[in-house]
């Protein structure tokens, strides 16, 4: 997965938390066969960057070879994997203190929240889990990088959480997060069967097929947080029309 050199990014005044993040995936995943991340090199807090071992990027992982559910499949059982690891780590981090619960503005509900608080344990959380953010390699192994949450989830996503806020998040972008025209053309159900392909990867590797439902009810939230941010973030009518073509594509509730 290496390239040649160097590459730089700028992090704004995020960057010291985003040196934090950016090091504990890269360390996690090197402890995970088929998993990777870039290594932050160097961090400059003058100029507000970090830089990263430069990666190989070339294939997208809506784009990979092959039986694109066997893929997705695949994928959603290194992300159980990765938080699985960062479970017995998260006593250790120095961050752990920054741990946050489903009381954050999100809605969910009290039977839900308390489910997947009771059945999954804190892990170290990736933050922005959608499908742009991870590459193939080659049958079977992952490069996923920019674990850092977009500024609208950066108070709903913790560093250190519950992981069904990962795997949510990878669901609800799976079905929606496209350009306008794949989005307007996409076919509903085939996106829809992808998104459940990565989650049944996940639950069998997670041992938590009982919390189906309730990861379902907050990709909903989440994929609704995400679809309500469109017209503040892209030129108008795109985003207004992105808005309302992606809430008929979510999943339902129940």
């Amino acid at each position: 997965m290496k390239g040649v050199g160097l590459y730089s990014k700028f992090h704004g005044e995020s960057v010291e938390s985003d040196w934090f993040r950016t090091v504990s995936l890269y360390e996690l995943c090197r402890s995970i066969p088929g998993l990777y991340a870039p290594r932050p090199v160097k961090i400059d807090l003058k100029q507000k960057i970090i830089m990263y071992e430069r990666v190989d990027c070339s294939l997208p992982l809506m784009q990979a070879n092959g039986k694109l559910e066997e893929v997705l499949y695949q994928f959603g059982q290194k992300l159980a994997e990765f938080h699985i690891l960062s479970t017995g780590q998260i006593a250790c981090s120095a961050q752990s203190n920054r741990v946050n619960s489903f009381s954050l503005g999100l809605g969910l509900d009290s039977v839900a929240a308390n489910q997947l608080t009771q059945e999954l344990p804190l892990s170290f959380l990736h933050g922005d889990c959608w499908h742009g953010n991870v590459f193939v390699s080659e049958p079977g192994s992952f490069l996923i990088l920019d674990p850092l949450p977009a500024n609208r989830f950066r108070y709903v996503i913790p560093d250190v959480g519950n992981p069904a806020l990962d795997i949510a998040f990878l669901f609800f972008s799976i079905k929606i997060c496209m350009p306008l025209f794949s989005l307007v053309g996409s076919d509903s159900e085939y996106r829809a069967q992808l998104a459940h392909a990565a989650l049944d990867g996940y639950l069998s590797k997670m041992q938590a097929e009982t919390c189906r439902n309730s990861i379902l009810k907050l990709s909903h939230l989440l994929g609704a947080i995400w679809l309500d941010d469109l017209p503040r973030r892209l030129q108008f009518p795109i985003g207004q029309i992105k808005r309302f073509i992606g809430y008929g594509k979510l999943e339902p509730r129940e």
